[in-house]
């Protein structure tokens, strides 16, 4: 399912509120939620809005169609006949193309295919509202301590260009270890998380595992990430603001063990500048 979610838990200040989609509730058949932190906006109205947006482009479920091109004539060749930011028809509907990039897997070079990469009308609105609610949450005031101050008060949050910030991956080679407490990170610097994933080998998984992560000793249930039986990868986004700053702790677990073997967690984490 990805990333849908028709409820949204959203943590403001020091309170929870939902948010819920009843209509796309019903018409999916089933409660599926999703978590948000907005830092420090507490005004309800405000909060109900971020959740409403936050659901908007989240509500609809994913369809996935592998599309591969196989140019039969004019018309039909990436790169020549249409281009990056051009709609394309395909069985799957009206799609835009949004890079091209080449295969290299041929024998010979040239035989060397030009692969798009296509981008549906519901990606587009996801990528809109993810930016609407950053946008929403940065005018209420909801950046918790995001501009450096002009002299290092102790908080260790630099100034400058917003970059990428190196969380090293855990990983593990035998099911067995995953019952086995991995160590804690602790971050060296101000950081944003906003992506996490699970990759492993299914190959002889006999049922779910469930991950977990905890930030100074404290959890929340709405960001495990389940791998199932045949699952062998699975990403969850971070929304809103999630925070650690010089000196918390950064604590993966495998609560639940199903067998996955040969695995590796993995944190995407940025600036917060």
């Amino acid at each position: 399912m990805g990333d849908y979610a028709n409820a949204v838990l959203i943590a403001c200040g020091d309170d929870f509120r939902w948010v819920v989609d009843s209509a796309a509730v019903t018409a999916f058949g089933d409660r599926v939620e999703a978590f948000l932190s907005v830092g420090e906006v507490t005004d309800t109205d405000v909060v109900d809005k971020i959740g409403d947006e936050f659901l908007a482009a989240r509500s609809t479920a994913r369809v996935s169609t592998v599309i591969e091109v196989e140019p039969t004539g004019s018309g039909d060749v990436p790169g020549v006949d249409f281009d990056q930011r051009e709609t394309v028809v395909t069985p799957a509907g009206t799609v835009e193309c949004v890079g091209i990039t080449y295969d290299w897997s041929a024998d010979n070079e040239d035989a060397t295919r030009k692969v798009p990469e296509f981008q549906t009308r519901l990606d587009v609105r996801r990528s809109e509202s993810a930016r609407a609610v950053d946008r929403l949450i940065t005018r209420s005031g909801g950046r918790p301590a995001v501009t450096a101050p002009a002299l290092d008060l102790g908080t260790a949050i630099p100034s400058g260009k917003v970059g990428e910030v190196n969380v090293p991956p855990w990983s593990w080679s035998d099911a067995d270890r995953l019952d086995d407490d991995v160590q804690a990170w602790r971050a060296e610097t101000p950081l944003r998380l906003y992506r996490w994933s699970v990759s492993a080998d299914p190959a002889d998984a006999t049922g779910d595992s469930i991950f977990e992560f905890e930030i100074n000793g404290t959890g929340n249930g709405l960001l495990n990430i389940t791998l199932g039986a045949s699952d062998s990868y699975v990403e969850k986004e971070i929304w809103g603001y999630f925070v650690m700053y010089k000196g918390d702790v950064l604590h993966p677990f495998c609560s639940t063990n199903g067998g996955h073997k040969t695995g590796t967690i993995q944190f995407l984490a940025s600036d917060i500048v």
